[in-house]
């Protein structure tokens, strides 16, 4: 979420409370759900459009309980770095760099530690 959508300040974030640069599958816009055109690996890209923070984050919450990250699930909870290893190769991010940019925001702002307190609920 930091990086996908600079910490909320990007026009996916702002226009379409899209904060994990979610692009609007076939399904999406086939049930004519709302998008927006960006610019990302290509022009005019489509992307989500949801109607609310909370609505962005439980698409994105499914997303990643879908099949096509279940190999992902195997790893705990505490293992960013093979989550991110993982989703990453199951088609999550197209930046070659995703997974040491987002491990060098875990690390900078220790957010390993929510992990760790979730752990403990």
């Amino acid at each position: 979420m930091a990086l996908e959508s600079r910490w909320g300040k990007s026009s996916l974030a702002q226009a379409g409370f899209n904060y994990f640069g979610i692009k609007a599958n076939k399904d999406w816009l086939d049930s004519g759900l709302p998008y927006s055109l960006h610019d990302d690996d290509r022009p005019n890209e489509k992307f989500c459009n949801f109607a609310s923070p909370e609505a962005s984050m439980e698409y994105h919450s499914r997303l990643l309980l879908s099949e096509r990250y279940k190999r992902c699930r195997k790893y705990s909870s505490k293992d960013f770095h093979n989550w991110l290893v993982s989703i990453k190769a199951a088609g999550y991010a197209t930046a070659r760099d995703y997974v040491q940019r987002c491990e060098r925001i875990i690390m900078k702002h220790k957010l390993y530690l929510y992990d760790a307190a979730a752990e403990r609920l």
